[in-house]
């Protein structure tokens, strides 16, 4: 379990809608990348301070089940960045 906080939380969000939640070691270049990908009119809200990347993938996890109990759908997420990639598929 690494100790280090070097891990950001964040909303990806249209408004006050949360269409995405993530977590990132490098909060400006994840911005750029989702407006890249979104669009202008999203904007990133960070959550809480920065913490340990277990705790970031743990809040992500809970945050995801969260929004499938409250919306009765499978939540897929949009994009993985070659840092998280390695992550998730192990």
């Amino acid at each position: 379990m690494s100790n280090y906080r070097d891990t950001y939380r964040y909303y990806v969000k249209e408004g006050n809608r949360i269409l995405h939640v993530g977590v990132t070691s490098d909060f400006q270049r994840r911005e750029y990348e989702l407006k890249q990908e979104l669009g202008e009119k999203v904007h990133l809200k960070r959550v809480g301070a920065r913490t340990s990347r277990d705790i970031a993938f743990e809040w992500m996890a809970e945050q995801t089940a969260k929004r499938e109990k409250a919306t009765g759908k499978k939540s897929i997420p949009r994009s993985y960045t070659s840092e998280n990639r390695e992550t998730l598929q192990s």
